[in-house]
């Protein structure tokens, strides 16, 4: 995870995923006029994200439903992507 955050810039390496939870999604303005979305998460088999574009990109998103940064997430290419988390360890079964 640290790996991937130093890959973005340094006002999106702040992010982190809240206790007793397991992604985290947000989105960070930049001075030079664009807009970074970063999802972080410890879901198996996923791998955080991010996606770059301009601030006239981000805002003319404008989603029926859910958040913007949730519409990108579910429906844009990212940018940059991490190394894919491991899967689920499989419970031997009791019968």
């Amino acid at each position: 995870m640290k790996a991937f955050l130093s890959q973005l810039p340094t006002e999106c390496q702040s992010l982190t995923i809240e206790p007793r939870h397991k992604v985290a999604l947000d989105h960070f303005l930049m001075v030079d006029g664009t807009v970074w979305v970063v999802l972080l998460t410890t879901m198996p088999g996923d791998c955080p994200k991010a996606w770059h574009m301009t601030k006239r990109e981000y805002w003319s998103i404008q989603p029926k439903h859910g958040t913007r940064d949730r519409y990108i997430r579910e429906n844009m290419q990212p940018t940059l992507t991490g190394t894919m988390n491991p899967p689920k360890p499989q419970q031997p079964s009791l019968f």
